[in-house]
Formats: structure tokens, sequence, C-alpha cells
């Protein structure tokens, strides 16, 4: 793929939407033709004025597109990784705020605006989230809920968001300095959190589309140089995959990261190996498997490298091979320094912007204490009067950083990709159009060459079309609500069976301190004797027996692996010494739940994508009926010489996505405990026993503090069980709106198209009537003005359909 072709694409893309625009306004102003407002059925009409009116905003909004370009770059990464820093190292600038704690709650966009030095927010769709403080204002003074308001306010960040409600401040539209952005994020981010905690719905529906999330503008440094042909390139500020922790959030962030131009996973270089990110680092290979092909990663703090560690290319492939699985290419993961690249990007940006840089004093913002230590390394060598020491320091920065290869390689093919699609998209809406205008013109002018009653005749031929659509329409609908009640039955019994068994799983680790170990031989036999029987079963009943199946497997692969124990249930309460110490025996017991929990809700999924399969070829078949009944109406107007060429949008395949089970977070518990120990005296009696070294004398009992780090088992499985029984709890309860719902929208949305189609043929024999009523001379008009049209599509209808092909080849 290459910008060049990319950007002859998308001029030709213009030049035909230009073309259009103009051919419909003449339409509209020619007075033979005089496409008017009219009442009822002849408004389906292609050369009615309202579908011109709405054809030609439509195009507009494809030439917005074109003007626009704009690629969006989502960017994830693991807590404390340096999502924050990577942005801020990209813009150049301090945009995102750090915190230890998860930061990114709800999306926010980050788009590079020219000459815009200091950031902007916007967010024009406030209400949803007001509502949501107006609700829990009215919680306040609940008596139930105190405990929860309490816990909070402990908290600063959270208190302030409190405080705010307590008040009855809402969230604005516009923030126009640093500290009011920060401010405004930091509540957003509160405000999902909280809302969770007092069990009320965080509007996230309201933010599906990426329009309605707040956008940060600001001159992104590292491009504000280059020439305007890149359109505008915006990062997406994503929840990281251990950060989410709300189902419907999780949906939302997988349809925006499947929109994206590209994905950049965030990764920490010093963590790559470590077991504690092993959750993390499956949920990102789900990620990758969403984006494959779009996906890069950025292997952060990697200027914390030590002589023994990997260099680049050991790192690369480590990271392509086995945490991604070959998902990323190698070529595209790169080891950098978002630290680096920060600070000399906004020493850059300041030098750039000020002439200068500030003095190195008390007063000194914290950005520039961190960028003499790091970039200049002491103090003493920071000379702020000297321009070319310091772009030489910051030109060393950037170096040492690594980030210049990534920037280009990730913004060049985000642009690429993100304006590829754009160009298809607006080929498919032209193409469209200039098929069903020509179908009108097609359907005008050659009625104009039959009588009142052949016209009358090919109405009513078409009425029974349209009603054989909604027949269609109908028993597609009703099979569909048969068959899904059927297939309902089977993924509750399926469903039932594998909240059964995981339940046991779970119960038995806990009670043994270790995952239960299954014969292998027996297995074997059931899962033989299942394939044997799957054999002989229908579709509908072969659901509960195709869970078993893949639940039998399972059990066989973990019967594999090592049998150890995870700790002692004899002993609900350890103490350890360290956090670390207490951190690895919380990661051997989320490894060994989290076995047990994935293996329920991958055979889950996959049943469901059993069941679906058969609604998948239900709907092939409509689609196949309906392209033979087009063909037909085809067929038959071809015959009187009236060729019409009719395309149906293909009916949607169903895809369900299941969320992903996170619990035991915050479960150690920091203690501190007294301990007592002896220790000689320290004065002149103590030395004088010692010398003698006298196990009784010279003595004394002394008291210390000391960290303990607590793990409670038995408050560790009543949250997992909790949190399972909840979260598949959803699941099944969300079966109707993941399948069912869908399913109809698909087939009602099918029908709708179909029947529009056909329509506003109906619609254009119908308007054919009145040209018939008209006189010689006016018909004469009418066919040439029609014949003019006609000529012009089919000079650009060729064009057109080379447009989507290319584009479709790029």
């Amino acid at each position: 793929m290459h910008m060049q072709n990319i950007e002859t694409l998308r001029q030709e893309a213009s030049r035909l939407i230009k073309f259009e625009i103009e051919l419909i306004q003449n339409i509209v102003s020619d007075k033979n033709l005089s496409p008017t407002k009219s009442s009822g059925d002849n408004n389906a009409s292609k050369l009615s004025k309202q579908s011109l009116d709405e054809t030609l905003s439509i195009l507009m909004n494809e030439q917005q597109k074109l003007d626009d370009f704009e690629m969006v770059v989502a960017v994830v990464g693991t807590m404390k990784a340096g999502k924050s820093t990577v942005i801020n190292a990209i813009v150049g600038n301090e945009v995102v705020p750090n915190r230890n704690r998860p930061m990114t709650a709800l999306p926010t966009l980050i788009t590079h605006s020219q000459g815009l030095r200091d950031p902007e927010l916007e967010f024009n769709n406030n209400s949803p989230v007001n509502e949501l403080l107006r609700k829990i204002s009215s919680e306040l003074n609940n008596s139930k809920l105190k405990h929860v308001f309490e816990e909070h306010r402990k908290d600063r960040d959270m208190n302030e968001l409190l405080l705010m409600i307590e008040t009855g401040k809402e969230f604005g539209q516009r923030y126009s300095d640093r500290e009011s952005i920060y401010a405004f994020l930091r509540s957003l981010n509160d405000l999902v959190r909280l809302a969770k905690d007092l069990n009320l719905e965080f509007p996230f529906n309201e933010y599906r589309n990426t329009k309605n999330l707040p956008r940060i503008k600001v001159e992104f440094a590292h491009i504000k140089e280059t020439e305007n042909t890149q359109g505008k390139l915006t990062l997406l500020d994503t929840p990281g995959p251990n950060e989410a922790g709300q189902d419907n959030l999780k949906r939302m962030l997988g349809e925006q990261l499947k929109r994206a131009s590209a994905v950049l996973a965030v990764l920490d270089y010093t963590q790559l190996k470590s077991d504690a990110d092993a959750d993390v680092r499956r949920q990102l290979d789900e990620i990758a498997s969403l984006n494959e092909g779009r996906m890069f990663a950025l292997v952060n703090r990697y200027d914390q490298k030590d002589k023994n560690s990997d260099d680049i290319e050991t790192t690369k492939r480590v990271v392509a091979e086995q945490l991604m699985k070959g998902k990323v290419d190698k070529d595209d993961i790169f080891p950098v320094s978002a630290r680096y690249a920060y600070l000399s990007n906004r020493a850059r940006n300041q030098l750039d912007n000020e002439g200068k840089l500030p003095e190195l004093n008390n007063d000194a913002p914290e950005w520039l204490h961190d960028y003499v230590e790091f970039i200049v390394g002491n103090p003493r060598y920071y000379r702020p009067e000297d321009q070319k020491i310091l772009k030489e320091d910051i030109e060393d920065g950037w170096t040492k950083s690594l980030f210049s290869e990534p920037l280009e390689i990730i913004i060049k093919s985000a642009h690429e990709k993100s304006a590829l699609m754009v160009v298809s998209s607006v080929a498919a809406k032209l193409r469209d159009n200039i098929q069903a205008l020509d179908n009108s013109i097609q359907a005008r002018k050659g009625s104009l060459a039959k009588t009142i009653d052949e016209i009358e005749e090919n109405i009513k031929e078409i009425q029974k079309d349209i009603e054989a659509v909604k027949q269609q329409s109908e028993k597609a609908l009703e099979d569909l609500n048969k068959a899904f009640k059927a297939t309902d039955a089977e993924v509750k019994k399926g469903f039932k069976y594998l909240v059964e068994q995981a339940e046991k799983d779970l119960k038995h680790y806990f009670a043994e301190g270790k995952r239960q170990e299954q014969a292998e031989k027996e297995i074997k036999q059931k899962s033989k004797e299942v394939d044997k029987k799957r054999e002989s079963i229908g579709f509908l009943t072969g659901f509960l027996e195709a869970l078993k199946n893949e639940k039998l497997q399972n059990q066989s692969k973990d019967s594999k692996k090592n049998n150890t124990i995870d700790f002692d249930p004899k002993s609900p309460v350890i103490e350890f010494s360290s956090r670390r110490d207490a951190d690895k025996l919380l990661d051997k017991v989320h490894k060994s739940v989290d076995t047990s929990i994935k293996s329920m809700e991958e055979n889950l999924k996959k049943g469901i994508e059993f069941a679906l399969q058969g609604f998948n070829d239900e709907l092939e078949v409509t689609s196949q009926q309906a392209q033979k009944q087009i063909k037909g109406l085809e067929e038959r107007l071809a015959k009187q010489d009236i060729n019409l060429s009719i395309k149906l949008p293909d009916a949607d395949k169903l895809n369900v996505d299941f969320v992903v089970f996170d619990v035991l977070d915050d479960m150690v518990k920091h203690d501190t405990v007294t301990k007592y120990d002896e220790r000689r005296q320290d004065n002149a009696w103590g030395t004088v026993c010692s010398w003698f070294g006298t196990s009784d004398w010279g003595w004394e009992t002394y008291s210390y503090q000391e960290d303990v780090f607590k793990v409670d088992i038995k408050k560790i499985q009543k949250s997992v069980m909790n949190h399972f029984k909840e979260t598949f709890g959803k699941v099944e309860s969300d079966i109707s709106s993941s399948v069912k719902e869908p399913l109809e929208k698909s087939l009602n949305e099918f029908f709708k198209n179909f029947e529009n189609v056909v329509e506003a043929i109906r619609a254009d024999f119908t308007a054919s009537k009145k040209d018939k009523e008209k006189d010689q001379g006016e018909q004469k008009n009418i066919s040439e003005s029609l014949s003019k049209v006609s000529e012009k599509l089919k000079a650009n209808k060729k064009d057109v359909e080379d447009l989507y092909k290319d584009a479709s080849r790029v």
C-alpha cells in the first residue's frame, strides 16, 4: 500500500462526489423533470425532491469524510506500563495526567490541532453523565449507601467528586486550561467507578459513538511542521485490559478497537517475563486477535535494560512469538523509552514556543527536574542560556528514546489504512447512489414508451413483489422466534451444566489448595462416547453435548499439567513479610481460578457459536431467496426494454462477544505488627557481660514494628464465588439481547432495504403515469432531459465502479 495510490483514489472519489452533487442539482433545477415534494409513495422514488435532498446530504457527508481523513490510533496498555507517558511523548506535551491507580475508565480522544499550543477539551455530549450526577445526589442521604460514600471520602480525588455532587456542580462542555482538564478527567473517570460501587448504570451506550467521547485538541509537537496532508490524527486513550472492570465498557471498548485505524499496545519491558502480568498478556492477545494486521506494540522502559537483559531483536522476537502468539509481526514491535521521548519532546516544544527553557530552581516545573536528571544527567551541566547545547541534549534524549521509527511507521500505517477505509466507504456509497439513480432514470424513461395500461400492469406486478417481501419478512421472523425459543432452552441447559462444573472446580480448589486432576483414561473414554453420540444428534440437541465435549477435552489437557499446591487450606490467613511475596501467592490463585473460569467462558462461547451457525445458514438462504426474487423482477422488466441493475446488501453474520472474568483486586491487606526480641544492653554492664559471653546477664527485651502483608484465602473464595455468580448471571440474562435482538435487527434491516428497493421502482412507475398524462411536447422534453442525465450517468458509472474495485484491491 502506498500513500500516493491512496491520495490518487481520494482525489478521484472527491471528483466523483462533486460530479454526482452537480448532477443532482441539475435534476432539481430542470423544469422538465421538476421534482417536487410529493405526498405518499412517490417520495420513495430516487427522483423525488425528498430522495434527492437525502442523497445530497449523504454525498456532502462523504465529502466531509474525505476532507477530515481522521485516523484514530487506539492506545491500550497495562496499568503502570507507561501508557500516559507514551501519549504525552507522541503529543510532546503533558495532556494526560499520571496517577498510580487506573486513570482511563472512559476512553478519551486526543486530536492533533495545528497551531493550538495549549490543550483544550470538548465534551459536547455531557447530558448523560450530568443526569447520573443528579441520580447520585439523590442517594447521598441513603443510609444503606452511607458506608460506600464514607469509604470513597477517604480518597482525595473521589472526595472532590463527591463535593462536586453535593454542591450541585455539573460537567461542562469546554475546558481550556491544563488544571481544569485534569480535574475534569479525574472526576469523570472516578464517576465511572463510583457508579459501579453504587450499583448505578453508567451511560456507556451513550458513548459508543467515538464522536461523543471527550476530545482534547492540541498541537502534536513532532508533526507540527508536517504538511497538512495527513488529515486528522487522533489518539484514543483507552482503559487497559486490567482496568475496564465493567461489561458494558468492555463491549464498547471492543467496538472502538475494531473501528480504530490502528491499535498501539504499551507493554512494560521490566515485566515481560513476570507471572504477575500473565493475565494482562492473555487479554492483549485477545485484542491482537481482534485487530490482526492493525496492531503495533511499544515495549516501554527499554532504557532500564542492563548488560544481561535481552537486546532489541531478542525482545522483539519474545513479544511477537510468546506474548502475541504470532498475531503481531516482529517488525511492528518497538522497544522504546517513553520517558526519554516525552521529556525531550516537552523540552523541544518549550524551546520552540518560548525560545528558552526555565531556570532550574525550586519553582521550576516538575518535568524540567526530570529532564535535567534523565536527559542532561547532572544539574551543573544544565545551560538554559546555551541554545546549541540545549538542542544537542534534546536531540540526544530523543535518539535514546528510540521513538522516531515507531512514530513514523505507526502514524503512516494508520493514515494509509484509515484513508483506505474512508475511500472504500465513499466508493460504496457512490456506487449505490449512482445505481439507484440510474434505475429511476431507466424506469421513467422506459415507461414513456409504454401505454398507461402497461405501466399500471407493471405497478400491480411490483405491488405483488412488495407483498411477497413482507410475507417473507414475517415468515423469517416467525421462524426465528421458534428457533430461538428452542435454542434458548438448550443454551440455558448448557449454561447450567457449565456453571455447575465450574462451581465444583472452584469449591474443590479452595478446599484442597490445588486444582483438581482428572483421570486421563476416564476422560478420554467419556470424550469418545460423546463424540460417537454427537454424530447422531441434530443441530439443537447437539448444543449441550458440544459443550460437554469441549469441557472434557479441556479437562484432558489440564490433567497433563503439574499438580502443585498453591496454599495450605488449613491456614486460611497467610502472612508475608513483603508485598511481592503476597502478590506471588495471588498470582498462583489467579492462575488456577482463571483456568476454570476461562474454560467455562470459552466453552459457552463455542457452544453459542455452534448454535448461531444454524441462524447464519438461514440468513444466507433468506438472502439468496431475495436475490432470486430481484432477478425475476429484472428479467420481467428487461422484456419490456427497461433494464435495471438491482443490488441488495448482504445479511450481516452474527458475532457474540462475552465478557472476560476479572477478580482478585485489593486482596492483600497491609498491616503493622509489634514484635519483641532481646539485645545486649547498651551500657558498661552490657559491654562487660559481652566479654564473658554470658547468656543471662547484660540483656534486655525491646519491641519493634514490622510490616506484614496478609492474604485471607476465605475472603478470596467468597469474592471469587460472588463475582462468578454475578458475572455469569449477567451473561445468562444477556443471551437474549446478545443473540436474538441483533438477529432480529439484522433481519428487519435486510427486509426493510429489500422492500425499499422494490418500493422505489414502484414509485418510479407511479411517477411515470403522471408523465404520460402530459401532452406530447412535454413528454418529449421529459424524455430528452432523462436521456441527458442517463448519458452523464453512463459516462461516470464506469469510473465509480473502477474506484470501488481499486479501493478493494489496494
